[in-house]
């Protein structure tokens, strides 16, 4: 990614938006979820549609939860990966 390849310089930062807004948009979720789970009234549902639903939704978020969790380490990786383009860049500047 260097300024003689403008194309790819601006993928970069397309995908970099994109990583900070699925971040921000999972943090969201997660942090919603487990303010749901604190909540002390529960209801017993009785259709049995309206169940599967519900225990579906669960298991997505809880699929979602360890998938953040296990990602974490992408994540960090990705900031190393900004942090590294953005001191190539400092240093062509300063030449």
């Amino acid at each position: 990614m260097t300024d003689k390849n403008p194309k790819l310089t601006k993928l970069f930062h397309e995908l970099e938006s994109l990583h900070l807004n699925l971040i921000k948009n999972e943090d969201e979720f997660i942090k919603s979820w487990r303010r749901y789970k604190k909540k002390s009234e529960k209801i017993v549902i009785t259709n049995h549609e309206d169940a599967k639903f519900y225990a579906d939704c669960e298991k997505f978020t809880k699929l979602i939860i360890k998938t953040r969790i296990v990602h974490e380490e992408v994540d960090k990786k990705w900031d190393k990966l900004v942090s590294d383009e953005k001191q190539i860049r400092e240093q062509r500047n300063v030449k």
